[in-house]
């Protein structure tokens, strides 16, 4: 179990550094490039709560906190996730977008997919996790 601490602890650092690099160039002001830079955020949530998650569950001694930082973490993935989709549906796309907005007027399916997110993190939320 403590291998994959290691693991988690190398992906931190790299996406890190992965971080100082991007936020060190040139951006534009896209909404891919806005959407990218929230992904690039997310991951460093999801990280920490990953390694904090691992290890209160290797060390035993977490008391009522196991729950309230896996809740976290599996929103924080949720959250990474759509992210993610968005990053690859504004990048497929041939014109630049400069909101949100403008992308849902022209692709009618993304209110789908959000209301299906949406439902998904309520039920993230309100239901319970149970540990063995």
């Amino acid at each position: 179990m403590y291998n994959a601490i290691s693991l988690q602890c190398a992906s931190f650092i790299y996406v890190f550094i992965l971080m100082i690099v991007y936020f060190l160039k040139r951006k534009y002001n896209f909404l891919e490039s806005k959407v990218y830079k929230a992904l690039l955020i997310i991951t460093m949530v999801v990280l920490v709560f990953d390694i904090a998650n691992t290890y209160m569950m290797v060390s035993n001694t977490y008391g009522n906190w196991l729950p309230v930082v896996s809740e976290l973490y599996f929103i924080s993935l949720f959250i990474w996730l759509i992210l993610f989709v968005s990053y690859v549906l504004f990048s497929r796309s041939s014109k630049k977008y400069e909101s949100l907005k403008a992308f849902v007027e022209e692709h009618h399916m993304t209110y789908l997919l959000f209301a299906i997110a949406f439902l998904i993190f309520v039920a993230l939320i309100v239901l319970q996790i149970y540990f063995r």
